[in-house]
């Protein structure tokens, strides 16, 4: 059973496309998750929910959210439950120079430059993990990157993945124009 429902401060505001993402305790192990559930039975963002939470779930690595469970609610829609993630988005520091969470990153490393590379060397490897299953991220950008407060580097949002190895799927451009890699705008 997952108890004290609240919007969640760390991964709420990447899924607003989706559905509304909660700070939730399971009980039966007394630990803190994320709930990402649905406003509406929209087929298609049922799809894309169930979508996201396939492809995160089969990619266990250090540096993306695990997925603990995929169910239905009591409207039988589809709940989403991952590691809850506390901390700062990647984007939130590269515009605040004085941010609280760059003493984290400041104590690991000799300076800023070096932590920066090492938070992309973390996303690099996250990418190469996902990669070698064939499937490609589609919308890398620092708001998708939050930085835990002991080093962590996850690498979020894998909504609009896309599996090589799936018969049929979405082709389409998507993605953040700004962030987008050349042959991803050109289709």
């Amino acid at each position: 059973g997952i108890r004290d429902r609240s919007p969640s401060r760390g991964l709420g505001d990447v899924y607003k496309r989706q559905g509304k993402v909660y700070a939730a305790t399971q009980r039966s192990l007394g630990r803190g998750v994320a709930v990402k559930v649905l406003d509406d039975d929209d087929p298609s963002r049922r799809a894309a929910l169930l979508h996201e939470a396939r492809i995160t779930g089969r990619l266990e690595h250090p540096n993306i959210v695990p997925v603990h469970l995929l169910g239905l609610d009591a409207r039988g829609l589809p709940v989403l439950v991952m590691k809850r993630i506390e901390g700062a988005s990647w984007r939130e520091l590269l515009r605040d120079p004085s941010h609280p969470a760059w003493s984290t990153l400041e104590s690991r490393h000799r300076d800023r430059l070096e932590a920066q590379v090492s938070v992309l060397l973390s996303v690099c490897d996250a990418l190469e993990y996902a990669h070698a299953r064939r499937i490609v991220h589609r919308d890398i950008k620092p708001e998708n990157v939050m930085l835990g407060p002991f080093g962590e580097v996850y690498l979020l949002d894998w909504g609009v993945a896309f599996d090589l190895a799936a018969p049929q799927g979405d082709r389409a451009v998507i993605g953040t124009p700004a962030y987008m890699a050349p042959e991803m705008a050109e289709g």
